[in-house]
């Protein structure tokens, strides 16, 4: 039907913003970028569309982009709490805490029910250290919406770093009684137990993560874990699967080429950690440990240009 429309009105502005709002539901983010663009060069005061535009940005990792389109919505539209809403979201991607903690503050003072907003501004007062704004939070979604299970999990999060260890662990084992496939919420519990140093409940919980959702970061601290244990074995199979599943993943890289010095496998053990200088060349530690393993294979010449190249990180 758009189709149709388009071609006997060609610059129908909403005709092409429903059409790329549809090809966004259906993840097909190019063509909708083409459409919203199109409607945006038509009517550069078009708030929708930039805001739309700004989802597709943020889908393809252009966080910056995002926020300018967003800048652009929110100057055209200043009464929308989505917005601000959206772009507090892109500016906790890029650790902007203060500024995403700004947007939310709008959006609350637009439209004080948003369970939402609410939940995002509990999350930036964890990330600051504040726990006990984020329970404020939390409660208040809790109120709004009893079964939202998001909010129980960080609400139990936060009163575990209130030293409310009990409370806190029996609100996320309430939830996963509850429902046994929440993988984040082991994740979470799996967190607690590490820095508890309950290390075999923290693995049971990451094992059961990893396995529900092929989660990076479950994975990878599993594998810390085994490292610290001395289970290398274990642990070179863990950071292998981080960076199947993320092949930009630099920090597990260079725990593998650890591990990998660790059982001797020093040839191993460089390749990993080229990897991870590949992905990250200003990544001081990798230069350290490699000129360790070039030093174990006797590689002198190597190992020096690697220090040299360390220390010129560390002055």
């Amino acid at each position: 039907m758009c189709k149709k429309a388009l071609k006997e009105e060609p610059e129908n502005v909403e005709i092409l913003y429903l059409r790329g709002e549809l090809f966004f539901h259906l993840d097909r983010f190019n063509e909708s970028f083409l459409d919203l663009t199109r409607a945006i060069n038509l009517n550069p005061k078009h708030h929708q569309a930039f805001h739309q535009r700004a989802l597709i940005k943020i889908e393809k990792g252009d966080i910056t982009g995002a926020i300018k389109d967003l800048d652009s919505a929110i100057f055209l539209n200043p009464e929308s709490d989505m917005y601000f809403l959206d772009r507090a979201v892109a500016k906790m991607k890029l650790d902007d805490l203060l500024g995403a903690l700004a947007d939310l503050n709008e959006a609350v003072e637009i439209n004080a029910w948003s369970a939402e907003v609410h939940f995002y501004r509990g999350r930036v007062f964890q990330k600051l250290g504040d726990h006990n704004l984020s329970i404020k939070e939390f409660t208040t979604i809790i109120d709004l919406l009893p079964d939202c299970i998001s909010a129980r999990l960080f609400l139990g999060v936060s009163l575990v770093r209130i030293n409310k260890t009990a409370d806190g662990l029996r609100e996320i084992d309430l939830l996963i009684m509850k429902i046994p496939d929440y993988w984040e919420a082991y994740f979470e519990r799996g967190m607690i137990h590490r820095d508890l140093k309950n290390f075999d409940l923290a693995i049971a919980d990451f094992s059961i993560a990893a396995e529900n959702d092929n989660h990076l970061q479950s994975y990878f601290e599993r594998g810390i874990l085994h490292k610290n244990n001395g289970d290398f074995k274990a642990a070179v199979k863990d950071f292998k699967k981080t960076t199947e599943l993320f092949p930009e993943f630099a920090q597990g890289f260079m725990n593998l080429g650890i591990v990998k010095g660790e059982m001797n496998d020093h040839f191993g053990a460089i390749d990993a950690f080229s990897k991870a200088i590949e992905i990250n060349e200003c990544f001081a530690q990798v230069y350290h440990y490699r000129a360790i393993s070039k030093e174990k294979i006797g590689d002198k010449e190597g190992m020096a240009k690697d220090l040299s190249r360390y220390r010129s990180f560390m002055n």
